[in-house]
């Protein structure tokens, strides 16, 4: 009978009795490798944060339209266009029913009953969702077809034509460092301002006006209006 004493070169764990030590096991415990259902669920939480970088509102779908994720950008913009776009008993609610049975078929064009499996249709659309008074939402849908059909996403982004100008804006100011008063003289030019109606508004002096739009043009390296705003159009205009 083969004997159950360890081998010199394999220290004993101390938690085990020698009678209860297997020959040539390792003495040290191997780390198990992660099952696939946590391995899937940690790549799910980092797909979800980097989906939080993204400037556009993004909601992932499953075949039957329910809400699976949504970032917090998503939220924000349904917030402001309820009447027109909400999440109900987890399922995406479009008012707008050609909105509505636009998704829907797009869904079943993807999600194919006949074929079993994703990918039975069109994989990218795109449509409107009115926002008045605001522009209306550009949302764009795509479909994710992963190797196990019961898993298959859609993937719903929505795009507000307001805050993409707004990060321009900032993108324009941290270039040429301009502080925020100098960042809204340069907005109020391109909304067709004079330096006299701009002092008005904002209740400063024409002095200070001026003072403000020569640092602008120091920081720019620009020299007249026309130069200024073609520069402008060039960082902000979508």
């Amino acid at each position: 009978m083969e004997s159950t004493e360890p081998r010199p070169d394999r220290p004993l764990r101390p938690d085990r009795h020698p009678a209860q030590y297997r020959p040539g096991e390792n003495s040290e415990r191997r780390v198990q490798p992660r099952r696939v259902d946590d391995r899937a669920l940690q790549q799910a939480a980092s797909l979800a944060e980097c989906l939080e970088y993204v400037s556009d509102g993004v909601i992932v779908l499953d075949p039957r339209l329910r809400v699976v994720h949504m970032t917090h950008s998503a939220r924000r913009l349904l917030e402001t266009c309820k009447d027109y776009l909400k999440v109900q008993n987890q399922y995406l609610i479009l008012a707008a029913a050609d909105n509505a049975r636009h998704l829907r078929q797009f869904a079943e064009s993807v999600f194919s009953a006949d074929e079993g499996c994703a990918g039975g249709g069109r994989i990218q659309d795109t449509f409107f969702i009115e926002h008045p008074p605001s522009e209306p939402l550009t949302a764009s849908v795509f479909a994710l077809h992963p190797s196990d059909p019961a898993a298959a996403r859609l993937l719903l982004t929505l795009h507000d034509p307001r805050q993409r100008r707004g990060q321009n804006w900032q993108c324009f100011a941290q270039r040429f460092g301009l502080t925020p008063a100098e960042l809204r003289l340069c907005m109020a030019l391109t909304e067709d301002l004079c330096l006299a109606d701009y002092s008005e508004q904002f209740h400063i002096s024409p002095h200070t006006a001026r003072s403000q739009l020569k640092r602008i043009f120091e920081k720019t390296g620009t020299h007249r209006q026309v130069q200024l705003l073609r520069l402008i159009f060039a960082f902000v205009q979508p």
